[in-house]
């Protein structure tokens, strides 16, 4: 369970930063 929220906030993180990127 701890391993799949760790990539679930890494593809959050990713998401995040794709945004900034894009805006």
């Amino acid at each position: 369970m701890g391993d799949e929220l760790q990539i679930l906030s890494a593809y959050y993180t990713f998401f995040m930063l794709m945004l900034l990127c894009f805006i």
